[in-house]
């Protein structure tokens, strides 16, 4: 919540774009969207009136809000719904249009708490395209909280994290390696790491970036095998980046 703007930190300090974090600042809010894990919009405003309703409060123009909203409708394969109060969509639809309402102002980052969860695996697949597309082809920085290990495989960059200490800071690529790669493998350093009790030693703290070309069906089948031996394991954020140009 401290890089939203929206509290102060209660300890340490943050930076974003070479200025620290300051509540108070309203240009910087500006430039950073948030999607909270629960849904927060208004169910009973259609999705058309939750877009409209966004754009204002970021002080959009009636010609810039009517550009973004259409360009928004249609990627986010919003158009059948477009009518539709929130409240009635399906919980996968649902996500789309809050990503969609919270990337409406186009902002330089975006921070979503835990945005699949509960959200079968072809609706989260889905999900991914459009951050995907965000981090790869707009440039959008992007933190994101997720209790599936197969999408901090994603990721460029990851960090472990345990009782707010980063124990562990690479490529998840890098930090799996030495435990037979792959979803197993980070699962396998978290345990290693000594971050939690055996049975439930999932439960860490990763931060990275995107990485081209994984499709999270593909991991389906370990994430399945990592249910079956352990109902409690997630991953509790992940921090997507853009990629540095050259």
């Amino acid at each position: 919540m401290c890089l939203t703007g929206l509290l102060p930190p209660t300890q340490g300090k943050a930076w974003l774009w070479g200025k620290e974090v300051d509540a108070n600042d309203m240009a910087t809010r500006y430039r950073v969207g948030f999607m909270p894990q629960g849904f927060s919009l208004y169910g009973g405003l259609t999705v058309q009136q939750n877009l409209q309703l966004r754009a204002r409060l970021y002080h959009l123009s009636a010609t810039t809000t009517r550009e973004r909203i259409e360009e928004l409708v249609d990627r986010f394969g919003l158009t059948p719904h477009r009518n539709q109060k929130a409240d009635s969509l399906p919980l996968g639809i649902r996500q789309r249009l809050s990503l969609a309402v919270d990337v409406v102002h186009e902002p330089e980052m975006l921070i979503l708490d835990e945005p699949t969860s509960g959200v079968d695996p072809v609706a989260r697949d889905q999900f991914w395209d459009f951050l995907i597309d965000l981090s790869r082809n707009q440039n959008v920085t992007i933190f994101i909280s997720t209790h599936f290990m197969n999408e901090a495989m994603r990721c460029d960059r990851i960090s472990l994290m345990h009782a707010g200490k980063a124990l562990a800071q690479d490529s998840p690529q890098s930090i799996a390696s030495s435990h037979g790669g792959g979803v197993h493998g980070l699962e396998g350093a978290a345990r290693v790491m000594g971050t939690l009790w055996p049975a439930a030693y999932y439960r860490h703290l990763s931060i990275g970036t995107f990485t081209k070309g994984l499709s999270a069906r593909s991991l389906i089948p370990d994430l399945v095998k990592l249910a079956m031996l352990s109902p409690v394991f997630w991953v509790l954020c992940v921090l997507l980046l853009k990629k540095q140009e050259k």
